[in-house]
């Protein structure tokens, strides 16, 4: 295996760990951005009348991950 063939490996190896990376930060600054939406309507809907998850507005409280009804 001559110098060339191994450089050429090695930057197409740092391509593909960048295009996954890139990936991955896109993914998160999206989860972010959603859950950050999220918790801001939540901190609005949390007043000192609400003293358990069923006081929340249905809007909040639509999910099928949250189960006390």
């Amino acid at each position: 295996m001559n110098a060339n063939l191994l450089h050429d490996i090695i930057f197409y190896v740092m391509y593909a760990a960048l295009a996954i990376a890139l990936v991955i930060i896109i993914e998160r600054a999206l989860y972010f951005a959603y859950t950050q939406r999220q918790a801001r309507r939540l901190e609005q809907a949390l007043t000192p009348d609400v003293h358990r998850a069923a006081d929340l507005p249905d809007e909040l409280t639509q999910r099928n991950s949250l189960r006390w009804r």
